[in-house]
This record gives C-alpha cells, structure tokens and sequence, in this order.
C-alpha cells in the first residue's frame, strides 16, 4: 500500500490522470489496480512510471533501503532545527536539497517530512507548512508502523500542530494527549502541555488551558528554558484576564517581565501588549498606548509577527477615546500589516466604526457589512457577535427592523458555535516557538 500511496500521491502533484499516466506503458485498468494496492507492479513497470514523473527510479524500487548518508543528513537537519538558527538551517537544507528531494526509504522520507513541517512552522510558513502534511504526510497508510517511539511523538506533535492551525481544537488535543503517553523527549512534552493549554484556550475552556499551562510552566522550569516559562506566565496572564481577574493577570505578567532576558525581544513584545490590553480594560488610555507602543517598536524591530494584532490595541484605544486624528493616522500605518482576511475583516470593522462615529452612516454600513462577511468566512466567532451586535443596534435605531434581526441571528449563530465548543477557526500567528496565539 505504501508504494501504491507513493505513486498515486506523485500523479496527482502533477496533476496527470491515470490515463495520461500510464498512456503507452500499461492499461488504464491495470494502472488502477496499482494505485489501489491489488496488484503490485514488475520492476520494468515501475522504471518508466519514475521515467514519466521525471523522477529516480530508485524512488520506486528501494523502497525499504534505509540510507546511512541520508539518515547523518536526516540527524544533522534535525539538530539544527533544535538550535533554530534559520539561516544555517536554509544553507543546509540548499546544500541537501538533491539527498531530500527523492528519498527512497519509506521511514526517512516520512521523518523528513515531519521535520521540514517543524521547520517551516518555525519560520512562520504555516501555510506551506499545512500543504505538506495534507500532500505528504496526511495520507500516508499505516503511518505508525514507519517510525520508533521516538519519532512517532514526533509525528503526534507535527498533527497536533497541523489540527490546531486546522482550529480543529479536539483532534490537536488528543494528539498531543497522545504525544505525552509515549514520553520520550521532555522538551516535546513541554510543548504539548503548552499547547494543548492554547488549545482549551480557544475552546473557552479557561481551567483546563490554566492547568496544562501550568503544567508546561513546571515542565519548562526543569528544563531552565526561561524563555518558554515566560511564555507560560505570558498565557496564563491571558488566561486570567479572560476570567475576569486583572489582578492575578498583571502579576503574571509582571513574571514574565522578571524572567525575561535582555534578548528576549518577542517575549517582551507579547507582555507589553497584554499588559496594554489590561490598561485599556481599566480606561487607563494613556498607559495603555504607551505599551502598546513599545510592543509594537520591538516587534518591527526584532520579531516582525503578528504586528497588526498590536496595532489592533492602539487603533481600539482611538476609537475608545474618540481620536479621529490619531485614528486616521495609525489606520494608515496600520493598513500595511494586514497579512491575511482575518486582520482584513479587523481593520474593515475598526474603520467602519471611525466612519460610525464621523456620521458617515453609508460608508459604516459597507464597512461593516465587508467586516462580517470576514469574520464568517474565517470563522472568528467572538469578533463576530461584536460586529454583529454593533451593525443590529444601528439598524434597530434607524427601523430597519428586518436587516437588524439578519444580524442578530447572526449573532445566536456565533454564539452557538462559540460556546458548543465548534471546531471552525481563527487565524493563529505563530512561530515554532507564541501575543497568545502563538504556538511552541
């Protein structure tokens, strides 16, 4: 079946159908029977099947020769991926590229697929990233019985991943339940401690995200990565903030501060945006900006992920003190960050409420309206019901009765899917390593 697997999957990339395929080779029907797994094909067949999609034909035909040379290259790859320095990594992986590009042995070419996903996870290729496990590593037969206890942690922590950017919240937690059953590697532990908290997170299940927060928290400690206890303390003060309780928020938060290196810019980023975040719950505006500021200097200084989720904060202290100058401006400086429809829908809704406020009512209502559609296409509930909520309190008080209870339903639709623990998602900004929406 692996081989069958191999085959298909290469046919498709090429976007060939069977029948141009094997045009001239063998017949349709036979072909079909390869690809199915009920019949297995002679070497001849196979050498100009390989020949056809341009490929070695040792891709076929060595299937279970596991290479000592592409395994050094395989640990190699790997220990650098730990290190995370990217450009090392990108002269190495340039330098492997004809090892790594056909890689006959069935088990080191689905270990290197599983650290290609980290990798590019780690550089923030996310999307790249969830085409490779959906063409590569998603489909793979019997995928357990290629790998050692080692390495199948490995692969639960990749799919964790995968199902979290998925926001398919339910299947990343049970993975990386599963990651820690086998107990192999501490650091990956860790990780999926961390982020099976994210993911409680966004079920709006606070205690159980606390819990295994605190767990990584623990775990981290052991380990003296700093860094990543930061990060814990950074998540368990969203996690408060959430439940209502600012103070025990700021104080972990005032942790992270304590713990933080001189270097270490992207913790100290995410701590001055949260941080803000509670100034602006208590309409402390000023204080407020002035974090929001910094948070967003040391990003496009040092970190330059998630920019606009910061710059969200600043725009919303605006609105809130009603700052239309201010407000234009940084919609303007804001305008270049918008990398994806989520953060488009953001700043459509943010501008529909600077026209809202200016009285320019036809602009709102095309503003907003572009803003909802956004948000159900991404699937961001929470933001969802406020736009909604919004836009039906406008057109209930100018008696457009009918539009309004549109929005409404609308709204009970967010809700529902919000606390049923729907699995729909909103876009997450990570590196391998997280404001709250990263992931490590």
């Amino acid at each position: 079946m692996h081989l069958s697997n191999r085959i298909k999957r290469l046919r498709l990339k090429n976007n060939l159908t069977q029948a141009n395929l094997c045009k001239g080779i063998i017949s349709v029907p036979h072909y079909s029977n390869i690809e199915t797994g009920r019949f297995s094909p002679n070497i001849e067949t196979l050498e100009l099947l390989a020949n056809r999609l341009h490929i070695p034909a040792n891709y076929f035909l060595a299937i279970n020769e596991e290479c000592p040379l592409t395994e050094n290259a395989l640990t190699q790859y790997e220990e650098l991926i730990m290190k995370g320095a990217q450009e090392e990594i990108n002269r190495f992986y340039n330098n492997k590229l004809d090892r790594f590009s056909f890689i006959p042995s069935y088990k080191q070419e689905l270990y290197f697929y599983l650290l290609r996903f980290i990798e590019l996870v780690n550089s923030n290729n996310i999307r790249e990233a969830m085409n490779l496990y959906e063409e590569d590593i998603k489909d793979i037969p019997n995928i357990d019985s290629l790998l050692n206890s080692k390495r199948e942690q490995k692969l639960h922590y990749v799919s964790g991943l995968y199902f979290y950017f998925k926001k398919q919240y339910w299947p990343c937690i049970q993975h990386f339940k599963q990651m820690i059953s086998l107990d192999t590697d501490m650091h990956l532990t860790s990780k999926a401690y961390f982020n099976m908290g994210l993911a409680h997170y966004k079920l709006n299940d606070y205690v159980n995200a606390l819990e295994h927060t605190r767990k990584a928290k623990l775990s981290y400690f052991k380990l003296h990565d700093w860094s990543k206890v930061g990060d814990c303390y950074n998540l368990i003060a969203v996690l408060f903030r959430e439940m209502g309780l600012p103070s025990e928020s700021e104080s972990y938060i005032t942790r992270g501060f304590d713990i933080a290196t001189s270097d270490a810019y992207e913790l100290v980023a995410k701590l001055n945006h949260n941080l803000a975040l509670l100034k602006f719950d208590a309409k402390d505006y000023h204080e407020a900006t002035t974090l929001i500021n910094n948070s967003i200097s040391l990003k496009l200084q040092n970190c330059p992920f998630n920019i606009f989720n910061s710059y969200k904060v600043k725009l919303n202290i605006f609105l809130a003190t009603k700052d239309i100058i201010m407000l234009k401006k940084t919609l303007k400086e804001a305008a270049e960050f918008v990398n994806n429809p989520l953060e488009k829908a953001t700043y459509n809704s943010i501008k529909a409420k600077m026209h809202y406020l200016l009285e320019d009512y036809p602009i709102y209502e095309k503003l907003i309206s572009k803003s909802i559609e956004g948000y159900l296409e991404t699937s961001n509930w929470k933001s969802l019901i406020l736009a909604t909520e919004h836009y039906s309190t406008f057109l209930e008080a100018n008696k457009k009765y009918k539009k309004a209870f549109e929005q409404q339903r609308l709204s009970i639709k967010a809700y529902k899917h919000l606390y049923e623990g729907g699995q729909d998602y909103e876009k997450v900004v990570t590196t391998a390593s997280i404001v709250t929406d990263d992931v490590i």
